[in-house]
C-alpha cells in the first residue's frame, strides 16, 4: 500500500515537472520569436492573436496597419518578400536552437538580389564553430526556395539553379564555373577543344543558362517592404547621449476583466484557462521583447556614443562582445538587432549598424572598419599624387600606426570608399 502511494506521488511529481518545462519551452520559443519580429510584424502577429483569443485586448496606436486612414506610412506586401520566404521555411524546419540561430544570421545576410553576403570568419567567431560547420549551414541555406538563392557569387547561382533543371550535362557546371565569358562571348569552338564536346553542344548550353536567373530580385522586388519604423529614439542633450523606448507607438495589452470575472467564478473552465495563459504568456513575451531590445540599443548606443557627439568613426563591436557584456546569448543578440531601427541625429539608422567588426591592434584593441576606413582616406588625401601610395604600402603605413592590415583588406576598404586604385589616382605632369 505504502509502495503504490509512493509510485503515484512519483508519477504526479514526474507528471508536474513535466508540465512545467513544457510551459517554459513554449514561452521561450514565443519569447525569441518575438524579439525576432520587426515592428510592423510584431503588431499584425498581435493583431491576429487578438482576433482568435477573446481575454485578450489590444489598444493599437497610431500609425497602425488596421488604421486605414494611416496608409501614407506603411507599404503593405501582396506577396511575401524574399526574407519572408527565407523564414518562413527556417521556421517549418524545427531545428534545435543553434542551428536556428546559425541560419536565421545567414538569411540576414541574403541581399535582395538572393545572393549571400557574409563573411563566414566573423560568423565562425560570433557562434564559437568550426568554419567548415559555417559551409556546411550554406549549404543547408542554398537548399531553400527559390533556386540558387544563398550563392556567393553568379557562377555559383546559376550551377545551383541547375539542381532543378533534368537531364544536365556534366561539362554545363565546369563551363559556368570557369569559361562563362567565353560561353558569353559565343567562343564555342575553344569550348569545344577544351571540354571535348560539340560546338553545337556548347550552344545548347548558353540557351539552357539563359533560361536561369542572374538575380531573384524581379520576383519580389514590387513587394517588398519598405516600411520602417524606429522602436528606439536616440538624442543628444550637451555631451550625453540619452536613449529611449518610442513607447507611445507600442500596442497596450490587457486581460479582458468580463472573462477574468468569469474565470473566477468558474475556476475550472478549460477554455479559459488556456485561453488566459496564452494571454498572459504573449503579454510577458512581449514586454521582455522590449526589455531585451532597450537594453541591447541603450548599450550598443552608449558604445558609440562618440559617433553620435562628434562624429568620429564608429568603434568596433562584436555581437559576441554585446552578449559578454550583457550576459545574453549572442543568438540572443542577433535577434534583437534584426529588422530594427533606431531614430538618431544622423537619421533612421539598422540597430545593427553601430555593430562592425575590426582588427586587434598591438595593445590587442579592436580598431573598426570606419576607423580603418579614415585612416586610408587621410593617408590617401596626403600623398603625393603624382607618387601615390599603393595599397601595400598603406597597408604598411597603418601598421606603423599599430593597425595590421593585409594589402586585400586595404584594397577591399578603398573600393568601398570609392577610391581609385593607385595608378587610377597618379596625377601626369604636363608636358610641353
Amino acid at each position: 500500500m505504502q509502495s503504490a502511494r509512493k509510485v503515484r506521488k512519483m508519477e504526479q511529481h514526474l507528471e508536474q515537472r513535466l508540465q512545467t518545462k513544457l510551459f517554459m519551452s513554449k514561452h521561450l520559443q514565443q519569447s525569441l520569436s518575438l524579439l525576432t519580429y520587426s515592428y510592423e510584424e510584431l503588431l499584425d502577429c498581435l493583431q491576429e492573436k487578438a482576433e482568435s483569443n477573446p481575454l485578450l485586448e489590444i489598444d493599437f496606436p497610431l500609425p497602425h496597419p488596421g488604421n486605414t486612414n494611416m496608409t501614407e506610412y506603411i507599404a503593405h506586401e501582396q506577396v511575401p518578400s524574399l526574407e519572408t520566404v527565407l523564414l518562413e521555411q527556417l521556421a517549418s524546419l524545427r531545428l534545435p536552437a543553434a542551428a536556428h540561430a546559425e541560419l536565421l544570421y545567414l538569411v540576414e545576410h541574403v541581399t535582395e538580389d538572393g545572393y549571400l553576403q557574409c563573411d563566414l570568419e566573423e560568423m565562425a567567431d560570433i557562434f564559437s564553430i568550426p568554419l567548415e560547420h559555417c559551409e556546411k549551414q550554406v549549404k543547408a541555406l542554398q537548399h531553400f526556395e527559390p533556386a540558387g538563392v544563398g550563392a556567393r557569387d553568379l557562377q555559383e547561382c546559376l550551377i545551383l539553379q541547375l539542381r532543378d533543371c533534368q537531364e544536365v550535362p556534366d561539362y554545363i557546371a565546369p563551363i559556368i564555373k570557369n569559361d562563362l565569358e567565353l560561353l558569353a562571348d559565343q567562343q564555342f569552338w575553344k569550348l569545344a577543344q577544351k571540354y571535348n564536346i560539340t560546338e553545337e553542344d556548347a550552344d545548347s548550353c548558353l540557351s539552357l543558362i539563359r533560361r536561369l536567373k542572374p538575380s531573384l530580385r524581379a520576383d519580389h522586388e514590387r513587394y517588398e517592404n519598405t516600411y520602417m519604423f524606429p522602436e528606439i529614439l536616440v538624442e543628444t542633450i550637451g555631451q550625453e547621449v540619452v536613449v529611449q523606448l518610442q513607447e507611445k507607438y507600442f500596442p497596450a495589452i490587457s486581460i479582458n476583466e468580463v472573462y477574468q470575472e468569469l474565470l473566477k467564478d468558474h475556476g475550472e473552465n478549460h477554455y479559459l484557462k488556456i485561453h488566459l495563459s496564452e494571454a498572459l504568456r504573449l503579454k510577458s513575451g512581449v514586454t521582455n521583447r522590449y526589455e531585451t531590445l532597450f537594453r541591447v540599443a541603450k548599450t550598443a548606443v552608449e558604445y558609440q556614443s562618440a559617433f553620435f557627439l562628434g562624429g568620429k568613426p564608429l568603434r568596433a563591436l562584436r555581437m559576441r562582445d554585446m552578449a559578454s557584456m550583457l550576459g545574453l546569448h549572442v543568438s540572443t543578440i542577433s535577434r534583437a538587432v534584426h529588422e530594427k531601427y533606431i531614430q538618431t541625429p544622423k537619421g533612421v539608422l539598422p540597430l545593427k549598424s553601430l555593430f562592425e567588426r575590426g582588427v586587434h591592434n598591438e595593445s590587442q584593441e579592436h580598431v573598426s572598419r570606419s576607423f580603418i576606413q579614415l585612416k586610408i582616406k587621410e593617408i590617401i588625401d596626403g600623398e603625393n599624387k603624382q607618387k601615390p601610395f599603393s595599397d601595400q604600402q598603406i597597408a604598411a603605413l597603418l601598421m606603423l600606426q599599430s593597425i595590421q592590415v593585409t594589402r586585400r583588406t586595404v584594397a577591399k576598404y578603398r573600393e568601398q570608399l570609392r577610391l581609385p586604385s593607385s595608378i587610377d589616382r597618379k596625377e601626369r605632369k604636363n608636358r610641353l
